[in-house]
């Protein structure tokens, strides 16, 4: 189990099935290179691990600042997971395909995280790591020294902020119509 107070461990964990980073599995066994996971639209759903903050009593929807740093993370970790598979990627099929298209979008929305939320320098960061390797096939010692590199300024996020002052990100944040199924019976919602 992974204290949900470790937003990046637990992201990092949700990422490492929801991008399903094994090459053979997807190109040989036909399965799809991971699902359209978005850390905040996940987790305040059916899965919300919101039952450590009140003991175990309910298990109430995060709060804006914790869904920010969710969504932050998410992000950032999605950049990571990306970049150190199509280092991995050996050739040219869907995998490395698809894994191209996750880093290219996790870009994206960090650019515009970035825009949100310009008193966080550490996405700008993120933004400039993931442009300074190319995402090409024999490219592994590049991309993984880019998504160390993201590695390290999640960490640092996660050390530096709480969320209170990222207020920029909430018009990016997914919201409820976007959650993934509902909170089991018998939980406080």
């Amino acid at each position: 189990m992974i204290k949900t107070s470790d937003v990046y461990e637990l992201a990092k964990n949700c990422y490492s099935c929801h991008v399903v980073p094994q090459e053979d599995l997807v190109n040989k066994g036909g399965h799809p290179a991971g699902s359209a996971f978005e850390l905040v639209s996940w987790s305040q759903g059916e899965v919300r691990h919101n039952t450590w903050h009140s003991k175990g009593k309910e298990n109430v929807l995060a709060s804006p600042a914790r869904k920010r740093m969710l969504y932050l993370v998410g992000l950032g970790v999605e950049l990571e997971t990306g970049l150190r598979a199509v280092g991995r990627a050996t050739v040219r099929r869907p995998y490395a395909f698809e894994m191209a298209k996750r880093v290219d979008r996790a870009r994206k929305q960090l650019t515009a995280a970035g825009k949100a939320a310009p008193n966080v320098p550490e996405i700008a960061k993120m933004v400039e790591y993931a442009y300074s390797a190319g995402l090409k096939l024999n490219n592994e010692r590049f991309l993984t020294a880019a998504a160390d590199g993201v590695s390290k300024l999640i960490v640092s996020i996660t050390e530096k902020y709480d969320g209170s002052t990222l207020a920029g990100l909430d018009s990016l944040i997914p919201g409820p119509e976007k959650f993934k199924g509902t909170a089991g019976a018998g939980a406080a919602n």
